[in-house]
């Protein structure tokens, strides 16, 4: 899939392992890494794992998307879905846009 960023000091933030390092610590910023790559080599969202350590779940607000990192935090997005797909069809969806990382409680109470 096709990763944006909103804006380019969110795209440079979460593209420079030692800006995450620096801004999340040395292991959340390893997750971080290693979901956006399962992410970007994902030729759609229906291909990313449900389960965990990835566990792709879809937040209550339509068109949002968040995977695991870790139990206490998760990595956010939007998906672009093209409009003559269904919004349901997650085969569809080969671009995302990262909003940020948010804390379980919050992913659970959206």
């Amino acid at each position: 899939m096709d990763i944006w960023f909103p804006g380019q000091k969110v795209r440079d933030l979460y593209c420079c392992r030692a800006s995450l390092d620096r801004a999340f610590g040395a292991e959340l910023a390893r997750l971080i890494c290693c979901r956006l790559s399962v992410l970007a080599a994902a030729p759609s969202l229906s291909d990313v794992p449900t389960s965990p350590p990835i566990e792709l779940a879809a937040s209550r607000k339509a068109g949002t998307f968040s995977v695991a990192l870790g139990a206490e935090n998760r990595l956010q997005f939007r998906a672009t879905i093209p409009k003559m797909a269904r919004a349901d069809d997650l085969s569809s969806v080969t671009e995302i846009q990262v909003t940020g990382l948010i804390s379980v409680p919050t992913a659970r109470g959206e």
